[in-house]
């Protein structure tokens, strides 16, 4: 005959599973909060932390194109709901691209244009976002810089002013 099995041999009892199912239960609902609001927090990033990722990047890349042109012209528009200005870097040779800076209140677009008009774009269109609104200094522009001033949702205002390469820009009356 075969011998009884022990207490232990035998598993575990109901009362013990739903103990631990229970313990296993106020462990989730306890971290479900928690995980919520982190996620929460993540996805909804403030104005500040966009702001410290977006403006350096955007500094960088403009002062590389800047460096890189031969000119600059920088066009004001004056209808609401357009660009506040557009800015066309001329290149150094003819065949090489152009490029061009579209700047809204709250984004910016660079694109490039290839010196030859049947020819591909030679990369597809950069944007930024900003948290907040973009103007350009036109005072800053008789002076031959480019001048911008971001204006954050909350906090004092930024100015970022970069000299513009070759002759003065040329500047749209606004009627």
């Amino acid at each position: 005959m075969s011998a009884r099995p022990s207490r232990r041999a035998r598993g575990v009892s109901l009362v013990e599973m739903l103990v631990v199912m229970a313990i296993g239960m106020t462990v989730i609902l306890v971290l479900l909060p928690i995980t919520l609001g982190l996620l929460r927090e993540g996805k909804n990033l403030s104005g500040e932390a966009l702001t410290s990722e977006t403006l350096p990047h955007l500094h960088e890349r403009l002062a590389q194109d800047l460096l890189a042109a031969g000119g600059a012209v920088v066009l004001p528009y004056p209808l609401d709901g357009s660009p506040t200005a557009q800015l066309t870097l001329t290149p150094p040779r003819i065949e090489d691209p152009t490029v061009v800076y579209d700047f809204s209140p709250a984004l910016i677009r660079r694109s490039v244009r290839a010196a030859d008009p049947d020819a591909p774009p030679p990369a597809r269109p950069q944007t930024w976002s900003i948290p907040g609104s973009l103007t350009v200094l036109e005072d800053e522009l008789v002076q031959g810089r480019l001048g911008l001033r971001f204006q954050p949702a909350r906090g004092p205002a930024e100015i970022l002013v970069f000299a513009l390469p070759g002759t003065l820009p040329g500047v749209r009356e606004r009627s």
